[in-house]
């Protein structure tokens, strides 16, 4: 397809609902124009408006203007701010390296001896100088939006805050060596997020929360470590989330998960993302009448290494799968989105939502075209 072909397509099937009309509407149980589609707004959106990474970073003209125009351009709705998966070890002391063109990474965890954690608090998100310029963030964002562009926050699981701490090497082989050790971290960090969730939501009222855990993956973990290791934690999480927030997370945890699905859909989670690795169909077997679920075109060989195309086809292949799944459905990448992906990329993704997932209704597939 390309793209005059492209932008006539989304003329054709144009959205007659807002985001946040599609949303309250769907998980309601009301017909919606189509199947809800996650686009997250990322630093690497920015070279999409002439921006560098690193102008995104420093300025926060620049990240609203970002934010502003995916949501004009890609229904973007709302925004996420948060620890996530590295800033737990950053505000603790970890070296954060932040490319000039790509995703921050972390060197140099400081946690190397278990001896020290005694020692460790988990940081006040109020003074910590690397957590509470996410707060300012917060702020600003709420001041220059209003209330109509929501604000979640982002935190990091268990597992994947405890390698922001410690090297993830050690965390591996402490999962054998030290596993009592490594539950004493793996709880340090649940409570380090969860101070974090408690000051968001008590200084902005944020409610919605995102969590992420690909350190939990089961490309990493035994299902038997992850039951014995994670799940307790994670409920923990998602539970004292609810207590303070009201509402429900969502949870990513990239890679294979089949075989803990039946130990997910015991969490009180609002949806569940799935990697491209697995099966939505099955997923939707194993877990759909207890949770809502999103994924899962390939991140990498699909949006951004696949035409528009095969996009397309991609997410139509998601709707056919899942698009009935009894607690809904979110079309969306299988994982976050590398650099580079293209907008017409981005655009053909939405195109599938459009096409694809019309009259959509919670709980019953949508009428595939041709």
């Amino acid at each position: 397809m390309d793209r005059d072909t492209l932008y006539k397509e989304l003329e054709r099937y144009k959205d007659q609902m807002t985001a946040a009309e599609r949303s309250r509407a769907y998980a309601a149980g009301e017909e919606v124009d189509r199947l809800p589609a996650a686009i997250s707004v990322r630093e690497t959106m920015a070279p999409l408006y002439g921006y560098s990474v690193s102008e995104y970073r420093r300025q926060f003209a620049v990240r609203a203007a970002v934010y502003q125009q995916a949501a004009r351009e890609f229904g973007c709705h709302g925004i996420a701010i948060g620890p996530n998966l590295k800033k737990i070890g950053e505000a603790l002391g970890a070296k954060a390296v932040y490319p000039e063109q790509d995703a921050d990474y972390l060197l140099q965890q400081p946690l190397t001896d278990y001896a020290d954690l005694g020692a460790y608090e988990p940081p006040q998100p109020e003074s910590n100088a690397v957590l509470k310029p996410l707060l300012d963030e917060i702020g600003r964002y709420k001041a220059h939006f209003g209330d109509g562009f929501p604000v979640k926050t982002e935190i990091g699981g268990p597992m994947s805050t405890a390698i922001s701490i410690r090297p993830v090497e050690m965390v591996m082989a402490d999962c054998r060596k030290h596993p009592q050790e490594l539950q004493r971290l793996l709880d340090f960090s649940v409570e380090c997020q969860l101070l974090w969730v408690q000051t968001a939501h008590r200084l902005f009222g944020v409610t919605g929360v995102n969590i992420a855990d690909p350190a939990a993956s089961l490309n990493l973990l035994s299902p038997r470590l992850f039951r014995q290791l994670i799940l307790p934690r994670l409920r923990r999480l998602v539970e004292e989330t609810i207590r303070i927030t009201g509402k429900r997370p969502s949870l990513h945890i990239c890679g294979k998960t089949a075989a803990i699905w039946p130990d997910l859909a015991t969490l009180d989670i609002a949806s569940f993302r799935v990697d491209d690795c697995e099966s939505l169909a099955l997923l939707q077997q194993a877990a759909g009448e207890k949770i809502a679920i999103a994924g899962n075109i390939p991140p990498v060989e699909v949006m951004l290494q696949g035409s528009t195309d095969q996009v397309l086809q991609a997410g139509k292949r998601c709707i056919e799968q899942a698009s009935g799944n009894p607690m809904g459905f979110t079309l969306a990448a299988g994982c976050q989105l590398p650099p580079g992906v293209s907008r017409e990329n981005l655009l053909a993704m939405l195109l599938a939502a459009r096409k694809y997932g019309r009259h959509a209704r919670k709980g019953r597939p949508c009428a595939i075209l041709a």
